[in-house]
């Protein structure tokens, strides 16, 4: 129908014409959720397999042309899959989008990163089958297309040990010569290292970094790597938990800088090492380390209490480029945001306009949904991000998001993994959100003004949804604080691009 006639209507044509539209596309596109983009996936979400064994996605990177590479876990084997820019899986690569990687062991991966030539590193771990026997770092070399690439380590594969029967590889990074730093923990019977390795881009160990191409650290009696990052000077960052040898306090955020070399570079912290304790009663458990553009570092993970009762909140500290608390962020360095129930952060990434986005989700088995969380630079929640700074998402099971990042200011993408109520299921998730600036009429967030929102107001006009705040004031387009047939009206002629 022309603008012309439409314009023209009497005032009762225009009320048939607005039911017709309401009623028949109300299920069409259905109902996006607060802050997913539902033009991502089926309205904003992913849930997917790798060959329908039980998933989950552990490590995702979005590649130069907008596709999203993820690696996880598939049934005991490394899983990898790609998809499109807009959710779908890419047939071009693996086996219709998907490969997975057995050796008749048990594998897992923790990491991946992309070479400038479109090649792939996945780094995870190798369990033995008998109890008691050794787990090895893996690192796993793969072609564009998803075939193992024989030109590294052994037919694609690097497996080794740090010394002891305990290794575990958390974190893989790249360095400008192409170079592979893999960073993780071993050790056994409570007493664990900070290990790192250099790889050369054959899979050889590079004898020009620590002994032999490793580097063992120690914070305290016991460290445990969570994740590493590499500064643009070359320098490594890794970030994790030590305890003392008693185990009579709780654990404490651990970071520790190494030079090119791998030895440790005494101008950060204490000779190299920095260790943050929350006091007597809460244990400061790191998950994430974050590498802002102006070279801070931020250690997130969980403030835990176990008595009397357990409390487990989100836990950001940030650090200067010398290692010391950054007094400009939070309460003297650290920001805890506390959710109402037991979670923990997981994943971090920051903005290109400066703003901090950590991920999680709950602890406690079966209860877990997708949070998010947006800070401003200075470790203040921001308001203006769906409900008071928090944006929690339910996919229908127990989500935990392992992997986040911000494409533009506008838009997030998480993966994870989502395990349903009874544990019969597994999938790995990707979830796109719509983050960017209120726009009026923009009620589902999907960063348009377009029919389905006309659709959404109408719906809460008849009390068959209920708004979120967010969502009531994109849908009050005349600011008069009541939602009603006006703001329908208002937004189909902003979708259909009337004006009168």
């Amino acid at each position: 129908m022309s603008k012309t006639v439409l314009l023209n209507m009497r005032q009762s044509e225009r009320w048939g014409c607005l039911l017709t539209v309401i009623f028949g596309t109300m299920f069409l596109k259905g109902t996006a959720l607060a802050g997913l983009d539902a033009s991502f996936g089926s309205n904003g979400v992913v849930l997917n397999t790798f060959q329908g064994k039980k998933s989950g996605f552990t490590a995702m990177e979005r590649l130069p042309d907008g596709k999203i590479l993820v690696a996880g876990t598939a049934d005991g084997d490394i899983g990898l899959a790609r998809f499109t820019p807009d959710g779908h899986l890419d047939l071009s690569f693996g086996e219709g989008g998907t490969i997975t990687y057995d050796q008749g062991r048990h594998e897992y991966a923790t990491d991946l990163v992309i070479q400038p030539d479109g090649k792939i590193i996945v780094a995870g771990g190798m369990l033995e089958d008998s109890p008691g026997s050794t787990t090895y770092f893996l690192a796993l070399r793969f072609t564009p297309d998803g075939r193992l690439d024989t030109t590294f380590g052994i037919e694609g594969k690097v497996r080794f040990t740090m010394g002891s029967s305990v290794n575990d590889t958390r974190s893989v990074a790249l360095q400008s010569d192409g170079k592979i730093i893999l960073g993780g923990t071993t050790g056994g019977y409570n007493s664990f290292r900070f290990a790192l390795a250099r790889l050369n881009q054959d899979g050889s160990f590079d004898s020009g970094f620590g002994n032999d191409g490793k580097v063992l650290t120690s914070i305290m009696h016991s460290s445990v790597l969570r994740d590493l990052a590499l500064q643009p000077d070359g320098k490594i960052v890794a970030g994790g938990i030590t305890s003392n040898a008693n185990f009579d306090e709780p654990e404490n955020f651990a970071l520790v800088r190494y030079k090119e070399n791998g030895s440790l570079d005494e101008t950060f912290g204490n000779q190299g090492t920095v260790r943050t304790s929350l006091g007597e009663r809460f244990f400061a458990i790191a998950e994430n380390l974050l590498l802002q553009p102006d070279g801070k570092i931020i250690l997130g993970g969980r403030k835990l209490r176990l008595f009397p009762a357990p409390v487990s909140d989100f836990l950001m500290i940030r650090y200067t480029l010398t290692g010391a608390m950054d007094t400009a962020f939070g309460d003297r360095g650290i920001v805890v945001t506390d959710w109402g129930e037991q979670i923990s952060l997981s994943a971090m990434t920051v903005q290109p306009d400066g703003k901090i986005v950590a991920a999680g989700a709950g602890i406690a088995y079966p209860v877990g949904d997708v949070l998010l969380a947006r800070y401003h630079s200075d470790g203040t929640l921001d308001e203006m991000f769906g409900e008071g700074g928090r944006l929690r998402t339910h996919l229908g099971g127990y989500e935990y998001t392992s992997s986040i990042h911000s494409f533009s200011n506008d838009r997030l993408l998480a993966a994870g993994s989502s395990i349903s109520n009874t544990g019969h299921t597994a999938f790995g998730f990707l979830t796109q959100f719509y983050v960017g600036p209120l726009i009026p009429g923009d009620v589902n967030r999907d960063g348009g003004v377009n029919m389905s929102d006309a659709v959404l107001v109408f719906r809460y006009i008849v009390e068959l949804e209920t708004p979120t705040p967010l969502q009531s004031r994109a849908a009050n387009l005349h600011r008069d604080d009541t939602i009603d047939i006006r703001d329908v009206l208002a937004i189909l002629h902003e979708a259909l691009g009337i004006r009168e």
